[in-house]
């Protein structure tokens, strides 16, 4: 029961800073309408997020490197999602390079994105070391 709490903690804290750097880019870029999109975004990753990092701690087959390897698996599944989705915007606007408007919707997805990861395997690598240690 101890485990699916710091599940469900890892899961609110990386929400919740994820959430305030996302609002703080926000306001910095001077963002729109695309920031309710930007947060359902980010709520989405990190329900993904815990769920293929649980995955990972529940295998316990060397669960330090699977963690460790299921969050670099998860932030470059970020990376590639905006990358395509970028790719995808300058396909329909005749390949024209990234807009300024463009970089800025990368930066307020992917840091938000980062943060949501390392907190959730912060939190899984933690309760994984106190399993390990129990016994």
């Amino acid at each position: 029961m101890r485990t699916v709490w710091s599940f469900l903690l890892a899961l609110f804290m990386s929400v919740f800073l994820s959430q305030i750097v996302a609002q703080q880019l926000a306001v910095l870029f001077h963002s729109s309408e695309e920031f309710i999109a930007v947060m359902a975004l980010l709520l989405l990753f990190a329900v993904i997020c815990i769920v293929v990092l649980s995955l990972a701690f529940v295998t316990r087959h060397g669960a330090a490197k699977s963690l460790n390897r299921a969050s670099i698996g998860l932030f470059g599944f970020a990376v590639l999602a905006v990358a395509a989705a970028t790719i995808f915007g300058m396909s329909q606007s005749g390949w024209a390079l990234p807009s300024p408007y463009d970089l800025k919707l990368i930066v307020e997805i992917l840091l938000p994105a980062l943060i949501v990861v390392v907190v959730q395997w912060w939190f899984v690598h933690r309760c994984f070391a106190k399993a390990s240690a129990r016994g």
